[in-house]
């Protein structure tokens, strides 16, 4: 018996030590865990080359191939960037209603595998040559464009922000008017005079040319290479490619509409998916989002800017107030803009004043009013 409470007594004053060390492993754990998890989430991403699939032309009368190129790829565990149109003379999509709607339904159902990027920006080049100023207004007003357009269901997910297309003969300032304009920023440009496009991001990428590297057609001549032939030359730009240098395969639908038609157009997808598979599970190639790309390998935060154009129509408030919210509980600076011709308008409106105030007062706005010097018809 004696024994037995000495037994005792050594465990109850060794209890102070054990739980001392207890205490100083689960810190150890804490410090060291990120840091190994950060090492080991680096390795990963070293050890595959990153490819975007990029769906454009999906719209007129390639809209039904464009939709039914992104369904077939995000079920059979593809993740796609689908490419939209901002008509700013309209101020609406070149996506019909119908398509937009569809769209949305099939990202609620696979949100991780799709992503939206601006695209034909050709449209408005004349404006985006402009001072940096007018770049940033021109590019919010797509952004807004885009916004309004995908957050009118009141059920739906909230899309946030758009990511701008790595190709493209652009002014190599308009990179920094994307980033000021809350727009995840991959763009590409003519490389030195080169067939070659590279990122306009700290150069971090190279697309290669239309007959080196995964393109669907040569876009001057517009011959649509075989599924055979699309593989082949994806397969030869693997070997050029990296994390810093991803694959992007673009798949223009309006194309595909075009040259072959409705039904043998979706053939084509329906060959072409088989194969895109055998070559993901032969080589080390991981098919992810522009918006994962961006993440992944370019990173920084971006500003979003909220245009308050209609903010005085009750669904333009409500929806407002909605995204904005939404930013506010991530991690991701806010600016509201403000035009002229809505400024004057908002003084007067001592409600959304008050809620404005009352975000910047909970350091919810990092800043609160960039007045835009645009054109008076926003």
């Amino acid at each position: 018996m004696n024994m037995y409470f000495v037994r005792i007594k050594r465990i109850i004053s060794l209890y102070p030590y054990l739980l001392f060390t207890t205490l100083f492993l689960g810190i150890f754990l804490l410090v060291s865990l990120p840091s190994a998890a950060q090492s080991d989430e680096k390795d990963s991403r070293d050890s595959f080359i990153p490819a975007l699939i990029i769906i454009e032309g999906g719209t007129g009368a390639g809209e039904e191939i464009g939709l039914y190129i992104s369904q077939k790829l995000v079920v059979d565990d593809f993740a796609v960037t689908i490419g939209i149109i901002p008509y700013l003379n309209q101020k609406g999509l070149i996506s019909s209603d119908s398509q937009v709607k569809e769209l949305r339904n099939l990202y609620n159902l696979y949100p991780q595998k799709i992503s939206f990027a601006l695209q034909g920006l050709e449209h408005i080049e004349n404006e985006l040559e402009g001072p940096l100023s007018e770049q940033i207004d021109t590019l919010s007003r797509a952004q807004s464009i885009f916004t309004q357009a995908f957050n009118q269901d009141q059920y739906g997910y909230l899309l946030l922000a758009t990511t701008l297309l790595p190709y493209g003969q652009y002014n190599s300032d308009i990179g920094a008017a994307a980033r000021q304009a809350g727009i995840k920023m991959i763009i590409g440009n003519n490389a030195n005079d080169s067939n070659s496009y590279s990122l306009l991001e700290c150069d971090v990428a190279e697309i290669h040319a239309d007959n080196e590297a995964s393109m669907i057609a040569d876009w001057q001549s517009l011959e649509i290479k075989s599924p055979e032939e699309l593989i082949e030359s994806m397969t030869g730009a693997l070997k050029e490619s990296s994390t810093e240098n991803p694959l992007v395969i673009i798949i223009n639908a309006a194309i595909l509409h075009n040259q072959l038609g409705t039904e043998n157009a979706r053939r084509y997808v329906d060959t072409l998916i088989p194969l895109l598979d055998e070559v993901r599970q032969r080589e080390k190639v991981e098919f992810i989002t522009s918006a994962e790309y961006y993440g992944w390998f370019i990173g920084g935060k971006q500003y979003i800017i909220l245009r308050l154009d209609n903010y005085q129509t009750s669904q333009g408030k409500w929806l407002f107030e909605k995204v904005a919210n939404r930013i506010a509980g991530l991690d991701v600076p806010l600016t509201i803009g403000i035009i002229p011709n809505a400024a004057d308008r908002l003084s007067k409106d001592y409600e959304a004043i008050e809620y404005l105030n009352s975000m910047l007062e909970k350091g919810l706005i990092e800043v609160t009013l960039n007045i835009y010097s645009n054109r008076e018809d926003g």
